[in-house]
């Protein structure tokens, strides 16, 4: 763009004592040349969110999918059978984030219910520390020709062929399924009562114990194809003693059975 000035050339004339110039002269400007602004902006925050989405996505694959979090060390402390250590050992190249304590632990306790008590310890990037506590066998429970072995609470854990512990017969053949409670650790306690000092009484062996539709009823089958029915609401002191006395009676007459469901009596056949 051009302007053009008017500039004055030095030539004077007086015209009552005033100086006034003459004879204009033109002379042509330039404007300096000024580049225009570039109207494109960089947009940092585009930018920004770019970068923080790679870097979840990167983080993800580090602490989930990359080998540097697998497990590779598993130290297993306690008690424990080789069932445990087969699937303990299972564990061994999975993600510890992904297959973390919370999980271990659950696991351990739905797919080993030998397992009473877990605590995982993980050490990082790829150590755990598992502390086991297994299930002791109190009693064999017998159903449907299967045997299980129960614990001092009452949970069935795992099928079994051993005899050598007091076995008690579902004479009702119920399925189980294990990891359940079959029966109160109360109960349990009385049956260990009974096979102590039952033999004692009665100068006999027992065989086993039955269950049926109830219970509160226990029913204890001797070596001799005697039973004794004791009813667990009953005090069995009472009931006991009831026994022992009967037994120093009449314990001849007694041929199939002595009833003590009813407190302070002995009904026997």
């Amino acid at each position: 763009m051009k302007f053009l000035d008017f500039i004055p050339i030095a030539k004077k004339e007086k015209s009552s004592g005033r100086q006034i110039y003459t004879n204009y002269k033109i002379i042509q400007r330039t404007e300096k040349f000024k580049p225009e602004k570039s109207k494109s902006k960089i947009n940092y925050s585009q930018i920004l969110f770019f970068i923080t989405i790679f870097l979840i996505i990167f983080l993800i694959y580090v602490f989930f999918y990359s080998s540097y979090f697998s497990i590779k060390n598993i130290d297993l402390i306690g008690n424990y059978n080789d069932l445990t250590v087969e699937y303990i050992q299972s564990i061994n190249g999975k993600n510890i984030f992904r297959f973390g304590s919370r999980k271990i632990k659950k696991d351990i306790k739905e797919k080993l219910p030998i397992v009473k008590d877990v605590k995982v310890v993980v050490g990082f990037p790829n150590t755990l520390k598992i502390f086991i506590n297994e299930r002791e066998s109190e009693l064999i429970w017998e159903t449907q020709g299967r045997k299980y072995l129960v614990d001092r609470e009452g949970v069935v854990f795992t099928e079994t062929e051993k005899t050598d512990i007091k076995i008690i017969r579902d004479e009702k053949n119920l399925p189980i399924k294990l990891g359940n409670k079959l029966v109160s650790s109360e109960l349990i306690s009385i049956i260990r009562s009974i096979e102590i000092k039952l033999p004692a009484i009665l100068d006999e062996e027992i065989d086993h114990f039955g269950i049926g539709e109830s219970l509160f009823v226990i029913t204890v089958y001797t070596k001799n194809s005697k039973r004794i029915i004791f009813y667990t609401q009953v005090p069995l002191a009472y009931q006991l003693t009831v026994l022992d006395e009967l037994i120093k009676k009449d314990k001849d007459n007694i041929k199939e059975y002595v009833d003590l469901r009813v407190e302070g009596y002995g009904f026997y056949k």
